[in-house]
């Protein structure tokens, strides 16, 4: 998500680098024939692109770019929405180590790098909506949207970075604690596994017949305040078709990641593109 909003935002920019000259009414009379090549000599001059024609009151270039920018927050945001949770003292599978302290509770670490985040993604939708109303602007010389635009701009543009700074150092500073991970996929007797017991089960059996046999072990489990391995280890049904050690297999985490690490080198590489 990261790497797509950085390629829009990119793209935006891209297409916004365009020259606007039009003289009082957009037409360039002043210059008489010589318009064009004048507006090709100030693009070359300042490096940008020439536009088909003069811009000043068409503004979906600068509305692309700030929607790419409200997208990127909001996905910065996403990632400071995580940090925030599983910093939270009675999960701390993730902590940034180097955020900030606490005033009262000297043992706090607060996630400010990740609140920065959060922050700039609950303010960017409001610029982006100013830069939005702003596009119906008068003939060729807006009253007001166009100036409306300025510091909401420079703005949209401060807080993406403030938020891509902080997300990054963040994620540079993090310390993943497995065992917190762990132990909470233990919690109510480790049912979060369940899914990987159904779908060890649905080798044997139909995935329907497999589903009711599970959650009628969750359901057992929870009744007697066993853990579900051992009620799964202890039930018949299951006895017929899995071994005991089998069965200690489909309850370790590790056994069932998935696609996970697929899925992570995807992403590296095309980052690293």
């Amino acid at each position: 998500m990261i790497g797509r909003s950085r390629d829009r935002v990119n793209a935006a920019v891209q297409r916004a680098l365009v020259v606007q000259l039009g003289g009082a009414s957009g037409t360039l009379a002043s210059l008489g024939s010589d318009g064009p090549a004048v507006t090709a000599a100030l693009a070359r001059q300042l490096e940008l692109n020439v536009p088909e024609m003069p811009w000043h009151t068409h503004r979906d270039r600068i509305a692309d770019v700030s929607a790419a920018l409200g997208i990127a927050c909001g996905s910065l945001g996403k990632i400071g929405r995580d940090l925030t949770l599983l910093a939270q003292s009675e999960v701390a599978e993730a902590v940034d180590t180097g955020g900030g302290g606490s005033s009262s509770m000297p043992h706090k670490q607060n996630p400010v790098r990740a609140v920065t985040a959060i922050t700039a993604a609950l303010r960017a939708p409001g610029l982006v909506s100013t830069m939005l109303s702003a596009m119906p602007q008068e003939h060729e010389r807006a009253a007001g949207g166009w100036q409306a635009e300025w510091l909401t701009l420079a703005e949209l543009i401060a807080i993406t970075r403030q938020s891509a700074e902080a997300i990054a150092a963040a994620l540079g500073d993090l310390r993943v604690d497995t065992s917190a991970m762990r132990a909470h996929l233990a919690i109510h007797g480790g049912v979060a596994m369940a899914e990987a017991l159904s779908a060890a089960l649905a080798a044997h059996v139909s995935r329907k017949d497999a589903m009711g046999l599970v959650e009628t072990l969750v359901r057992t489990a929870a009744r007697d305040r066993r853990s579900l391995q051992e009620v799964a280890t202890g039930d018949p049904d299951v006895s017929r078709w899995m071994s005991a050690t089998e069965v200690d297999r489909v309850f370790n985490p590790e056994n069932f990641l998935g696609s996970a690490g697929a899925f992570v080198e995807r992403v590296l590489q095309r980052w690293e593109m």
